[in-house]
């Protein structure tokens, strides 16, 4: 998708047999320029379904906008939005993450750090809920400058993942955002695989190792808990 002006959310709900409370705000990627619903969106909010997990594909504004203001904006609003509307959709208020892939990884990090606990005064319902995700992914994730000096104590756990000497680039990116949370005491986790370019969402990529990045997801998603529990009513 290109062009987008007017920035949404696509609900795509768990099966009610599977579905555990767990929500992710899918954020694709494009370079700011595009926004790669496609294997970065709708495949993954597939693979979140089958594993009991709600998606919500995030639609932001792309450029000319700012991918640090105006994009961080509809990602903040995003959570807000998924909160907000959580006993509509099943959705467990204090379980609700982001997974963002190359540039929507770049979002995924600046809600990471950028994130502010809701007006309570707020006439709009949104506005009052906290837009922090309770856990954050990011997926061969990439910015142009960031300033990692002042990570938030309340940082959420976050799993990074990426390709190395073949997606050198984005590998650095995910070990300086690893280090930075990792030095302010925010449980982390990391992935760097040996090779597997970027891009891919979750391709097997012909069966190497980085193909498997989203089972090793999955494995950190179990050890917070996200997963073994459903919604209560």
């Amino acid at each position: 998708m290109e062009n987008i002006h007017n920035p949404s959310i696509e609900v795509h709900l768990a099966p009610a047999d599977k579905a555990n409370g767990t929500a992710v705000i899918v954020i694709a990627g494009g370079g700011n320029k595009t926004c790669n619903v496609g294997n970065e969106g709708v495949d993954i909010a597939d693979w979140l379904n089958s594993q009991g997990i709600h998606a919500f594909i995030e639609r932001y504004r792309l450029r000319p906008y700012d991918s640090t203001k105006d994009a961080l904006a509809d990602t903040q609003q995003s959570i807000r939005m998924v909160r907000s509307r959580a006993k509509e959709w099943g959705v467990d208020p204090k379980r609700v993450g982001v997974m963002g892939f190359s540039a929507g990884g770049e979002q995924a990090a600046w809600v990471t750090l950028r994130f502010d606990a809701g007006n309570p005064q707020a006439a709009d319902p949104v506005e009052r809920e906290s837009c922090r995700p309770d856990f954050s992914v990011l997926i061969y994730a990439g910015w142009l400058k960031m300033d990692m000096t002042k990570v938030p104590k309340n940082a959420p756990p976050t799993f990074l993942t990426s390709a190395g000497l073949d997606d050198a680039f984005h590998a650095r990116q995910t070990v300086e955002f690893y280090d930075a949370l990792f030095k302010a005491n925010i449980p982390v986790e990391l992935h760097i695989y040996g090779h597997g370019g970027h891009g891919g969402a979750i391709s097997p990529r012909k069966g190497i190792p980085f193909g498997t990045w989203h089972l090793r997801f999955l494995d950190w998603a179990k050890d917070l808990e996200l997963l073994n529990s459903k919604l209560k009513s």
